[in-house]
């Protein structure tokens, strides 16, 4: 997943380093619950998270390609395969991007 704030002025999308499972983890590894960016002030409550890709797609692809050396039933077996496996990330990615969401921290001034 991928970690952004929105721009106050722009409402653009900033995206920021560091993975967390959390916004509480994020503090702790920023080392403070403020922090800067671009000359703005964010909390780590302002920090949303969305996922990285659709996982499924490329799944399916790349399990296709590997299908197609061992011929029309391999290519068939192998882009479901591929599908499957990347929908089981994409649904596991969304559930973790959810869980940052909803985390808040209580910042005491």
């Amino acid at each position: 997943m991928r970690l952004y704030v929105c721009n106050k002025n722009t409402n653009q999308k900033i995206y920021i380093t560091g993975v967390a499972a959390t916004r509480n983890q994020l503090a702790q590894q920023m080392g403070s619950y403020y922090f800067t960016v671009n000359g703005m002030f964010y909390s780590v409550n302002e920090v949303r998270a969305e996922p990285t890709s659709e996982s499924t797609i490329f799944g399916a692809l790349a399990g296709g390609l590997l299908g197609a050396i061992t011929g029309g039933t391999g290519l068939i077996v192998g882009a479901l395969g591929g599908a499957l496996l990347g929908n089981n990330r994409d649904s596991n990615e969304q559930q973790n991007v959810s869980i940052f969401n909803r985390s808040h921290v209580q910042i005491h001034n």
